[in-house]
Parts: structure tokens; sequence; C-alpha cells
């Protein structure tokens, strides 16, 4: 693979967050934003814990760091830790997804607002965005039908299965855009660089 273009279509991002999250919504606000929620329900290690954090960063890619280091304070709540990575790696797809979908066109001034609520034993994730509405539920209807279809039959190492293949794809885009940056030939606004 030489080339991000090379790489399938197909959403592999929402793919992916659709695995993780045990809840999942695209909502338009009062405001004008987008409001993606990602829901993650778990049983608790030891006490029940509550609370919110907030953060608000602007429409640029090198800001993943910071979002990601601002999520790990969740590491010393009791969490379990594959909850703690399936949404580490869902915020991750979420904000890139903000930033090179929603916020392609715009300023790269144009604010992105993250919060993290952790309510006893559900993680919820919020990512506002100011891009224009897109048919979520169309997007992610082909993931949902699949879930329904195996039913309860659906085991653990299925879903394995197919998040890992999810992430193998992920690394593969990030990897080929990491080698682009390097060259010189990255640009966070290139449609193609989905």
């Amino acid at each position: 693979m030489n080339s991000i273009n090379e790489l399938p279509e197909g959403q592999m991002g929402l793919k992916m967050i659709s695995l993780i999250a045990d809840r999942l919504s695209y909502t338009r606000t009062p405001d004008d934003r987008n409001c993606l929620l990602i829901v993650k329900c778990y049983q608790p290690i030891g006490d029940k814990s509550w609370q919110t954090i907030g953060l608000r960063v602007e429409t640029d890619l090198d800001n993943l760091a910071r979002v990601l280091q601002w999520y790990d304070r969740l590491e010393k709540l009791p969490i379990p830790k594959h909850v703690i990575m399936q949404c580490r790696l869902a915020l991750a797809e979420g904000f890139t997804n903000a930033v090179r979908h929603a916020h392609k066109s715009l300023p790269l001034s144009t604010p992105i607002n993250l919060e993290i609520r952790v309510l006893g034993n559900c993680l919820e994730l919020r990512i506002w965005d100011s891009g224009q509405p897109f048919d979520f539920e169309a997007k992610i209807s082909k993931f949902r039908q699949g879930k329904k279809r195996q039913g309860k039959k659906t085991k653990y190492r299925d879903y394995q299965d197919e998040l890992g293949a999810c992430l193998m794809k992920i690394i593969a885009r990030a990897r080929s855009q990491w080698q682009q940056w390097r060259e010189g030939k990255y640009s966070r606004s290139g449609a193609d660089l989905i």
C-alpha cells in the first residue's frame, strides 16, 4: 500500500465506533452544532464513580495528542481497562472524523467540544462539531443490521475479529497518513484522505 487512496472506502471509523458503543447517536443541537454521543456500559470495579470533564480544542489533527492526554485521566477511575481502551479508540476516531469530515472546509480556529461523563456503570463520550449534518442513521444502518442478523448468537470472538479488522485498517490508514505527512504530502482538508 503506497497511498491513503488505496484503502477501501466504507466508513471504517464509524463501523468501529458502532461495534464499541452500546448506544450511539448523532443529533443536531439548537445552536446548529452536531453532537456524536457514544455510550459504553460496563461492570464497575469497586465503588461506582461519577464524574464529568470537558475540553475545547481547535480543528487540528495535532490536537489529538491533547485530547487523548485529557482522556487518560479516566485511567484512575474504577473502569475496566478494556472499556478505557475501547472508548479511547472511539474518542480518537470521533475526534479525527470531526476534523477530517465535519470541519474539512472550516477554519482551523473552529472549536470542537468534547465531554466525558462517567455515570456509575456507563461512560458517555460527546463530541460536538460545527459541520453540516449528515444522515448518520443511513451511514450506520448496515452495521446495525449486521448485529441484529447475528442476534444473541453473536459470540464475543466474532466481535473481536470484526473490531480487529477495523483496527487494522485504521492503523494502515494512520501509517499511510504519517508517511505522507513526513514527505510533506498530507493535508487535513483533502477529501481523499478519508
